[in-house]
């Protein structure tokens, strides 16, 4: 969640004083690798057995879907 907040901050810095276009598109690509990150996140909680991560993904997908 703090990583989507300063993501956000870092559009809007990024974006001031340009056109609708560019803050748009800016905010697209910010949402993208904030879904990338989360995604990440949801791979990293998952338990590593015996070395070898057991990744299920569905229940990867499940994770990333349950975040607000």
């Amino acid at each position: 969640m703090a990583m989507r907040a300063e993501i956000k901050r870092a559009i809007e810095a990024a974006s001031r004083g340009e056109t609708q276009q560019l803050y748009w598109s800016l905010v697209v690509m910010g949402n993208l690798l904030s879904n990338a990150l989360d995604r990440i996140d949801a791979l990293e909680k998952v338990e590593v057995i015996d070395g070898q991560s057991e990744v299920d993904p569905c229940e990867v997908r499940a994770l990333v879907d349950a975040q607000p």
